[in-house]
């Protein structure tokens, strides 16, 4: 029996857990959380490469297929992550130069 990836993919968009959340659909892009769709869409693709990683009559390409979509989602997971911590980190750093700027003589701080 082969395996049935229109079944699987209909399956993992109502599984109980995304339910609530996908009652909840986002109208603007900023409504939309980036991190958290990439970790829903990798826990996806995960539970999908775990059930047909040892089926035999799953295609090897087919099971490639889905390897590559894992590996491009933690790529994108990375790549958000990265882009956080410099925001992060930027915003560290500015709330220091003014914790310092405020604490110098008013003369050089507006020189500065």
């Amino acid at each position: 029996m082969a395996f049935d990836f229109n079944k699987a993919r209909a399956e993992a968009a109502v599984s109980p857990p995304d339910r609530l959340a996908r009652a909840f659909t986002a109208e603007t892009l900023q409504d939309l959380n980036m991190e958290r769709e990439l970790v829903e869409q990798y826990n996806t693709v995960r539970t999908l490469q775990d059930d047909i990683l040892f089926d035999s009559d799953v295609p090897a390409n087919q099971k490639a297929q889905v390897a590559n979509a894992v590996a491009s989602i933690i790529k994108q997971l990375v790549e958000t992550q990265e882009k956080y911590y410099g925001q992060e980190r930027v915003k560290a750093m500015e709330s220091a130069l003014i914790r310092t700027l405020s604490k110098l003589p008013t003369e050089v701080a507006e020189e500065f």
